[in-house]
């Protein structure tokens, strides 16, 4: 006999599934979390949950509040999947040139980074990220500052890992 997938929706209507049960819980429990996390507006966000997988959909207004939410299911014992793709739907419209300006300045204010050797370019809220650092936690850690900053709806990550020559 073919196992019938176990799919449910939150917020919208259940779809039928043979272990209903602890697919509602499992929504139920990422919902709360979501609900009681204090950085993190729930109220659009869509869950779906498959075996295993969770896949969250519908916006929320910040690029942090998307990477928080998925942090957030991760932490849940049993998930072995996320899909993420929450929309990031802005409340409010910052200017390019000041997200820029804001993510030169926090660049500047890490001890790791070399802001020097990144150049930022913000178009529509998409920063797009290019330049050389010299490690991977380098990098990680210009990606999360351009993440987190105001304004961001995208960031494209197209840093270069090189080691500085010494001399």
């Amino acid at each position: 006999m073919k196992r019938q997938r176990s799919v449910c929706l939150w917020r919208k209507k259940l779809v039928f599934s043979p272990d209903y049960a602890v697919v509602t819980y499992c929504i139920i429990w990422v919902q709360s979390l979501l609900e009681w996390h204090p950085n993190i507006d729930s109220t659009d966000i869509i869950i779906f949950a498959d075996n295993g997988h969770v896949t969250l959909e519908g916006a929320v207004k910040t690029c942090w509040e998307k990477m928080s939410a998925e942090d957030v299911v991760a932490t849940l014992s049993g998930v072995i999947g996320i899909t993420n793709v929450l929309a990031v739907v802005p409340s409010e419209t910052i200017d390019d040139q000041i997200i820029a300006n804001d993510i030169i300045t926090a660049l500047d204010r890490n001890a790791m980074i070399d802001a020097g050797d990144v150049d930022v370019r913000a178009e529509n809220g998409i920063i797009a990220l290019t330049g050389s650092v010299s490690s991977s936690a380098t990098q990680r850690a210009a990606y999360t500052i351009a993440w987190y900053t105001r304004g961001v709806h995208d960031v494209r990550n197209n840093l270069v890992i090189e080691k500085k020559k010494e001399g």
